[in-house]
């Protein structure tokens, strides 16, 4: 939750949308640099929970919490915040990065 309230703070969000509009929203440019934006407000919340105050530390946390939204573990309410984490997180660029790649028409194979 602490990072959540961090992502919607209105001057992160600003720095998402210009990155967004500097990469004209292509996703894998987004994202590699979505890391460098983001790290500034983790770094504290990283440390308060015993991670390294790095990149490497924010990976491992993501780990973490996966292990507690994903497979035999998962809990609803935790996945439900890590999904609000990740909508603030993503902020305008939410829907690109969420939507289902295309894929082939219906009945039609790929390549076919």
């Amino acid at each position: 939750q602490e990072l959540t309230a961090a992502y919607m703070d209105t001057g992160f969000q600003q720095q998402i949308f210009k990155l967004a509009h500097d990469v004209k929203r292509d996703k894998t440019e987004f994202l590699a640099n979505l890391k460098k934006v983001a790290l500034p407000l983790q770094k504290p919340i990283l440390e308060k929970w015993g991670f390294e105050p790095s990149p490497h530390g924010a990976q491992e946390m993501t780990r973490a919490i996966a292990d507690f939204t994903r497979g035999e573990r998962a809990n609803a309410k935790v996945k439900a915040c890590a999904d609000q984490t990740t909508m603030a997180m993503y902020g305008c660029m939410y829907d690109i990065l969420t939507r289902p790649a295309p894929g082939p028409p219906p009945g039609q194979r790929p390549g076919g």
